[in-house]
């Protein structure tokens, strides 16, 4: 094989690779994996969780939270969050945050937890808004709808 050849050919390799990862790492495509995810977690949620009220089931499938959800029924209808947490009393102050969330829906306790998220469905927009859900004995107790100033690049994996 001549030099040339090999040469185009590397080059070639090279461009294509390089075109697959930025197609493959752009936001758009970063978002429509996230969301296929997403639908698919749902919908293993839902199949291992057939004891969920209709109301509760409804919500989840159109992705939104509603009062009365715990932690995990929230985190199933709107996907990634952040959180805050004041422990109740028995976690003292070496405590696994995440364990005190999503035992919350067996055990509810005297934690007080806000997950907050970014979602089109919440509000139907077609645009990502930002709320933030506070539980209190295990359940969800008020939903606030936050400002622009907070933006979704603070999504941590939840």
């Amino acid at each position: 094989m001549k030099k040339r050849s090999i040469v185009t050919i590397l080059i070639t390799s090279a461009s294509l690779l390089a075109a697959g990862y930025f197609y493959w790492n752009h936001p758009s495509q970063q978002q429509k994996r996230y969301e296929e995810n997403q639908s698919r977690y749902q919908a293993e949620y839902l199949e291992e969780n057939i004891d969920l009220s209709k109301e509760i089931r409804e919500a989840i499938q159109q992705g939104k939270v509603i009062l009365g959800m715990n932690p995990e029924e929230a985190h199933a209808a709107a996907g990634q969050f952040v959180y805050s947490i004041t422990p109740a009393p028995e976690h003292g102050t070496d405590y696994n945050p995440l364990y005190v969330i999503y035992k919350q829906k067996e055990n509810p306790d005297d934690s007080t937890i806000l997950m907050t998220f970014w979602t089109k469905a919440q509000f139907n927009t077609e645009t990502e808004e930002c709320f933030t859900v506070r539980f209190e004995r295990g359940r969800a107790v008020s939903i606030e709808r936050k400002t622009k100033e907070l933006e979704p690049d603070a999504l941590g994996n939840g």
